[in-house]
């Protein structure tokens, strides 16, 4: 909707009955679970997964190794160094949902289980802001949309440096600043070496995609991207609606 899609992905897996042990062999029981739940909120925050496993009625402490694996691209992986019974996931990691995968080895045999998590997101708002308003007058000038994104009340992918015609004073090494130039009639993003203001080559997190609207409501020839964009009053035939899509 809107040209925003969600994938859903959905496992299941299937306990097969296993074989007849040694006689007055104990029952060895494995499971993964979460203490603190199995849902984050708008990839944040983190999770505690744990593995337990019982010989019996007695709890396994020692004897036994782990590995733990993440199912990504329709295959299992296991996550390097996480070799003990519980795993922090950080809530960054997990797109809607996420499975996760626990092998115990406890006397030459192995025991697996999965557990899978779940991101529960807020909606997406973004707004369009514009320095120098959004009227121009006699057909002179220009002003300057920009667009920023929230969610959970938290701005994303916020501007990577201030929006002025003049470059910042007193800069250190690795600054940003958008370059506003009404001659050449666009934005620029400039970063400071040190010692001068030179053009970027880094680029905002998401991506800014642009269309215009004329008087009439037509679709406008529009070729103008990125989170700060120029629009000169040539641009504009007495009105001009402008929209965007932001996407990752």
């Amino acid at each position: 909707m809107s040209g925003v899609s969600v994938a859903k992905k959905f496992a299941w897996t299937k306990s097969n009955k296993g074989s007849n042990g040694a006689s007055g062999a104990n029952a060895v029981v494995f499971s993964v679970y979460a203490p603190e739940g199995t849902v984050v909120i708008n990839q944040s925050g983190s999770l505690a997964l744990a593995a337990v496993g019982y010989d019996g009625a007695s709890e396994i402490t020692t004897g036994a190794t782990y590995q733990w694996a993440k199912y990504t691209g329709g295959n299992w992986t296991d996550i390097s160094g996480e070799t003990s019974s519980s795993l922090s996931v950080s809530g960054a990691d997990i797109v809607n949902i996420q499975s996760y995968r626990c092998t115990m080895t406890y006397k030459g045999k192995s025991y697996t289980d999965v557990i899978t998590v779940e991101d529960k997101s807020d909606p997406y708002v973004s707004e369009m802001l514009s320095i120098g308003g959004f009227t121009v007058k006699n057909n002179l000038g220009g002003v300057v949309p920009y667009v920023i994104v929230r969610t959970n009340q938290k701005e994303v992918d916020p501007l990577l440096g201030n929006i002025s015609e003049t470059a910042p004073s007193n800069p250190s090494e690795g600054d940003f600043w958008y370059q506003v130039d009404h001659t050449a009639q666009k934005v620029t993003l400039m970063k400071y070496s040190g010692t001068a203001w030179e053009a970027a080559t880094e680029t905002q997190d998401l991506t800014y995609t642009w269309y215009a609207q004329d008087k009439d409501g037509h679709a406008a020839s529009f070729d103008k991207a990125g989170k700060v964009i120029y629009l000169s009053a040539s641009d504009i035939d007495s009105l001009l609606t402008l929209q965007f899509d932001v996407s990752k």
